[in-house]
């Protein structure tokens, strides 16, 4: 149950369970269950206030919008956004405004994110009730259900099984590689080494 009101002390450990059986948010933390509206003053409740705030506003087109050179730019809409950060407990929450947050993203690895005094997430983080380990290798099996070691997760093909979810490659590139599950909302995704299957980041998020 959310606490009723306040700022809550920073804790010292974090349990983090999120889940896809729903189209709903469905995130647990510390023993809190989100099933439908996230925002700023219930994540201030657990973890207590946000070490900083960022608001920023990116570019943003629509489904079916295109244009081409300046034209794009001169009628490109703008999307505002809050980011809370917690940078010693490795999490960030964000969403169009304090009211409505949509995405939780976990830093396991700091090195490359260029976030300044970010440290490594350190608690506990379970997907679909199984607890996720940074190292993949042995963690994936194919669909046929039999077990393999893997020096890449996205040798699995099209599709593996990982955490009771369908994942299938969502981005590549030179170093980085991106696993997301099948379903569209809520999404889980996770970004980890090409050639060394070590999660850097585990991002949660649904669509408003």
């Amino acid at each position: 149950m959310i606490p009723a009101s306040g700022s809550a002390q920073r804790p010292h450990h974090v349990n983090i369970e999120i889940s896809d059986s729903t189209w709903n948010p469905d995130l647990t933390i510390n023993g809190v269950r989100f099933q439908e509206k996230l925002t700023y003053r219930n994540i201030k409740k657990i973890l207590g206030k946000a070490s900083k705030i960022e608001k920023k506003a990116t570019a943003d087109y629509p489904w079916g919008y295109r244009f081409s050179g300046g034209l794009r730019d001169f009628f490109r809409l703008r999307r505002r956004t809050r980011t809370f950060y917690y940078h010693d407990l490795g999490i960030a929450f964000r969403g169009k405004k304090r009211s409505k947050i949509n995405s939780v993203k976990i830093y396991f690895d700091t090195v490359n994110t260029g976030i300044q005094e970010l440290q490594a997430f350190s608690g506990n983080f379970y997907i679909n009730g199984k607890e996720m380990k940074q190292n993949l290798s042995k963690a994936i099996t194919k669909s046929s259900g039999k077990s393999r070691k893997f020096d890449d997760p996205l040798a699995c093909g099209i599709r593996c099984n990982l955490f009771n979810t369908g994942f299938k490659p969502s981005y590549q590139s030179f170093y980085y590689h991106q696993i997301r599950n099948r379903k569209y909302n809520p999404c889980i995704e996770l970004t980890y080494f090409m050639n060394n299957p070590q999660i850097l980041e585990a991002h949660y998020f649904y669509k408003l």
